[in-house]
C-alpha cells in the first residue's frame, strides 16, 4: 500500500495464533489479538451477502457516519479502498463537499465555487436548514450560482456527478453543458439529480440558475463523483466536525426518510469523542439516548445492520476526556442489547495514554485529539482486519483475509 510507516515500528511475528503487541520500549502498543469484531452475528446478512459478492453482479451499501475523524476521509476512505479492492465499488460514494463551508473535501478532489454559499451543521442547536444523515447542509440564495467539480492530477476525469439537494420545486433548474440531466425524488423532501456527460472531461462545472421571483434556497445535502457502478461496494461516509450522538439525535429532522431512501445493508456510527468530553455524562442518559438514536434508525431501514466503533484515545490540552469510560460502556452495552457489533478501536489501539504512543512514532496529531493521516490509514486497515476475521469465521476460506494481513503487515514494517 502507498501508505507504508517503514522505519516506524518494529517488525515482530505478526500474525501468531495468538495474536502479538506491537510495543516501544517495552511498554505494549497495539494488540492484535483483541482486532475483532464484538457481537459479529449481529451483521449476520451483511457478512452473508459481503461473501457472496466476488464475482457476482450485486451492490451492497455501506453508509458511515461520525465526527471529525470521519470528515477527514483517511480512516473511511482506506476501509473504502481496502474493499472495493477485493470487491470491487463504486468509487467515493455521496460525501458532503465540505470544502465550501471552510473544511476539508475529499483528498483526490478539487470542487471550488462562484457563488457564496450559507453552511450549516448539526452542532448547531438552532439550525435554520432541515437536516438529515449527512449531519450538514448548504444553501444559496443567488440567482446564478455554479460550482465545478475535478479530480487532482491528471489521470483520472469527471464524467458522473450526483447531487443530494433538496427537492426543487421549480425553485431552481440545474444545468450542465453537454450533459443528461436527470433529477428524480430521492424521499418526501429530498432528490437527487444525476448529471452525466457523453465524455469524460477534466472538470464539471454545475450551474444552478434561480427561477425569476423564487424566494426559496437551492439546498446541498451532498455529491457523489463518478459512482454509476451497479455492482460491488458503495462506502457513503459523513463526518461532522464536533458531531456528537445528542447533535445526530436531535438536529437530523430528514434522517429517518434518507436512511430509508438509501437502504444500506450496513450503518457504521464512529461517534463519541467529543462526547467524552462532556463532564455532564450520566451512564444510564447516555446509553439510552445511543438505543434510542438506532432504534430509530432501525426502524426507518428494517432491513439495515448496524455497527458501532469505540472513539480512539485522545488528550486535549493536557486534558483527558473525563467520560471516555461512559462513552466506551455505553457503546459496548448498546450492540450487546440492541443487535449492534462493535469495533473497540479504544482497546484495539492501547487504550488509557495510548495517544502519547501514537503520538510519538507519528501516528498521532500534536493537537492529541486526531490521528495523523498515517495514523487514520493504520486505523483503517486495522478495522478492515477485523471485518476480514469476522467474514472468514463465518465464510471460510474466502481468501480475503491473508490478503488484509499481508496489507497490515506491510504497514506495520
Amino acid at each position: 500500500m502507498k501508505k507504508n510507516l517503514a522505519g516506524v515500528l518494529l517488525v515482530m511475528t505478526l500474525f501468531s495464533q495468538c495474536g502479538m503487541n506491537l510495543s516501544k520500549n517495552g511498554k505494549p502498543f497495539i494488540d492484535l489479538s483483541k482486532d475483532e469484531l464484538l457481537y459479529p452475528e449481529n451483521i449476520s446478512r451483511f457478512l452473508d451477502k459481503l461473501g457472496a459478492m466476488r464475482g457476482k453482479d450485486s451492490l451492497l451499501r455501506i453508509i458511515q457516519i461520525g465526527d471529525s475523524h470521519i470528515q477527514m476521509g483517511h480512516f473511511s476512505g482506506e476501509v473504502r479502498e481496502m474493499l472495493q479492492a477485493r470487491f470491487g465499488g463504486s468509487g467515493l460514494g455521496f460525501f458532503f463537499p465540505n470544502g465550501l463551508c471552510k473544511g476539508y473535501n475529499p483528498e483526490s478532489l478539487n470542487i471550488f465555487s462562484s457563488g457564496s454559499w450559507e453552511c450549516e451543521k448539526i452542532t448547531n442547536m438552532e439550525a435554520l436548514m432541515p437536516l438529515g444523515l449527512v449531519g450538514m447542509a448548504m444553501q444559496t440564495h443567488d440567482s446564478a450560482v455554479s460550482v465545478t467539480v475535478g479530480f487532482k492530477g491528471e489521470k483520472e476525469r469527471v464524467q458522473t456527478v450526483s447531487i443530494l439537494h433538496a427537492k426543487l420545486s421549480g425553485n431552481y433548474t440545474i444545468l450542465c453543458d453537454g450533459a443528461i440531466v436527470e433529477t428524480i425524488d430521492f424521499s418526501e423532501k429530498t432528490a437527487i439529480t444525476t448529471l452525466t456527460l457523453s465524455k469524460a472531461s477534466e472538470t464539471m462545472e454545475i450551474r444552478f440558475v434561480k427561477k425569476q421571483g423564487s424566494k426559496i434556497p437551492m439546498v446541498i445535502y451532498g455529491l457523489s463523483v463518478n459512482t454509476p457502478a451497479k455492482s460491488g461496494v458503495d462506502y457513503n461516509a459523513f463526518g461532522v466536525s464536533g458531531g456528537q450522538y445528542k447533535y445526530f439525535a436531535k438536529n437530523t429532522p430528514l434522517l429517518p426518510e434518507q436512511v430509508a431512501a438509501f437502504k444500506p445493508d450496513l450503518v457504521i456510527i464512529s461517534l463519541g469523542s467529543n462526547d467524552s468530553y462532556d463532564k455532564n455524562l450520566t451512564e444510564k442518559g447516555y446509553r439510552e439516548m445511543l438505543q434510542a438514536f438506532v432504534a430509530k434508525m432501525r426502524a426507518a431501514s428494517p432491513g439495515t445492520e448496524f455497527l458501532l466503533t469505540t472513539p480512539p484515545d485522545t488528550q486535549f490540552e493536557d486534558g483527558k476526556p473525563v467520560s471516555i469510560s461512559i462513552v466506551n460502556n455505553s457503546i459496548l452495552e448498546t450492540g450487546k442489547k440492541n443487535q449492534c457489533a462493535v469495533w473497540d478501536f479504544y482497546t484495539v489501539m492501547g487504550g488509557f495514554d495510548a495517544i502519547k504512543k501514537w503520538q510519538e512514532l507519528e501516528l498521532g496529531n500534536k493537537d492529541g485529539l486526531h490521528l495523523s493521516t498515517k495514523g487514520y490509514y493504520l486505523q483503517g486497515q486495522l478495522f478492515t482486519l477485523a471485518l476480514a476475521r469476522a467474514l472468514e469465521q463465518k465464510h471460510p476460506r474466502n481468501g480475503w483475509l491473508s490478503k488484509v494481513e499481508s496489507v497490515v503487515n506491510e504497514t506495520l514494517r
